[in-house]
């Protein structure tokens, strides 16, 4: 009974209803979810990059006037964590599966886990944005130094040259801060 009455304050949902439909599921057995077939999902591996950005995002979903904060830094964010912006921002209807779920998580995290105040809040969120950035010319680097090795090996001057210029100024701005 106490724990009726919890779920029925946490839910809204009165005690009756959940006493009905409590009995409702001893008397049909084959509603009990034994006899759903139970997978178990892969464990999913992210990349520090895809943390970073679900961090953000789950900072900034109930907080519209931070919203401009992701808007600056959109281009870094990987591809699914885009469509969850974009969706924010009214700018996709309908989400694909698998991202219609992660916006689901990320609601869920942000309502558990955001600082408390609005300068831990923006602390947070500067540092993240900087460490999203960082990420980002990590794997443009890594990018480019393929590029410099497969230039080396077919003999390409031109190409090498461009690359080796292209690779100097993205470890400038991943040392200047995260330009």
């Amino acid at each position: 009974a106490f724990w009726i009455k919890e779920l029925s304050v946490r839910t809204g949902v009165d005690e009756r209803v959940l006493h009905e439909e409590m009995e409702h599921l001893a008397a049909h057995p084959e509603h009990r979810t034994s006899n759903i077939e139970h997978r178990t999902p892969e464990p999913q591996t992210l990349s520090r990059k895809e943390l970073i950005s679900q961090r953000l995002l789950s900072l900034v979903l109930s907080k519209k006037e931070y919203y401009p904060i992701i808007s600056a830094i959109a281009a870094y964010l990987p591809a699914d964590c885009q469509m969850v912006f974009d969706y924010l921002l009214a700018k996709v209807a309908v989400l694909p599966s698998q991202v219609q779920q992660l916006v689901d998580f990320l609601w869920l995290r942000s309502s558990v886990a955001a600082p408390q105040n609005d300068q831990e809040l923006q602390q947070e969120l500067q540092e993240l944005t900087k460490q999203l950035k960082i990420e980002h010319f990590k794997e443009q680097r890594q990018l480019v130094q393929e590029k410099i090795q497969r230039a080396e090996q077919s003999g390409d001057e031109v190409t090498l040259r461009e690359a080796l210029i292209e690779f100097d100024k993205i470890s400038k701005a991943m040392h200047s801060g995260a330009g």
